[in-house]
């Protein structure tokens, strides 16, 4: 697929966490939202039980591309989608699986703050 995705999961398998805070930030289009604005935007779109588990300290729940394309909208993964040289849904799936193990990581005191 792309290096975006293979930069991403290299990141979260080294806990390299400023280069995830900024390809989090790149996800979300907004350069200082991160983690605040993912929690937001995924308990809008009626998820919050699986976003408050990537970020306590329990397993994390998994989310599928449907929700993942409900909770940052078409407009914002086909963003991705271009810059990682896929398709929306190719796009929702790699972010679908990549974002629990991002949030965890971002978050290891199981807080935001």
């Amino acid at each position: 697929m792309s290096s975006f995705f293979d930069d991403l999961k290299a990141k979260i398998a080294g806990a390299d966490t400023e280069h995830l805070k900024k390809m989090l930030n790149d996800l979300v289009g907004d350069a200082e939202a991160g983690i605040e604005k993912v929690k937001s935007e995924f308990e809008a779109a009626g998820l919050k039980e699986k976003v408050e588990s990537w970020i306590g300290k329990g397993a994390n729940e998994p989310v599928s591309a449907d929700e993942v394309k409900s909770a940052l909208g078409e407009e914002r993964l086909q963003k991705v989608a271009s810059a990682a040289g896929t398709d929306v849904d190719g796009a929702a799936a790699k972010v679908a699986e990549a974002l629990p193990q991002v949030v965890d990581k971002l978050t290891p005191g199981g807080t935001t703050t």
